[in-house]
């Protein structure tokens, strides 16, 4: 029953969650820019009616402050996650390198 793939199955398996992980970083970088285009564009658009009298100021107030709000919420925990992301790739890449010995060891790595 148990999987019984050689090392360089597994590194090479490894391999490729690193380049998947690599365009699922770009997929939430774009997203990230999104959130915060699509929150810009929402705070212009109440701003635009408050001016032209279509709501009133407590109303432009409070669809600013939640726009803003959720905005920076999206946005930010969209970028941490791909830079958590991007880093925990890199980690993997470099530990598949260095188990294959394609890594030169430079002796300036922290010990744990």
């Amino acid at each position: 029953m148990g999987d019984k793939r050689t090392r360089d199955q597994l590194d090479s398996a490894d391999l490729e969650r690193v380049e998947d992980a690599r365009g699922s970083v770009k997929v939430l970088s774009t997203l990230a820019y999104l959130a915060a285009i699509l929150g810009i564009g929402s705070l212009i658009v109440t701003v635009v009616a408050w001016v032209l009298g279509s709501i009133s100021f407590e109303q432009a107030l409070a669809a600013a402050f939640s726009t803003s709000f959720f905005t920076i919420l999206t946005a930010g925990t969209t970028y941490g996650a791909k830079s958590n992301l991007a880093i925990n790739a890199s980690r993997l890449e470099r530990q598949v390198l260095d188990s294959r010995g394609e890594i030169e060891d430079d002796g300036e790595r922290p010990q744990p």
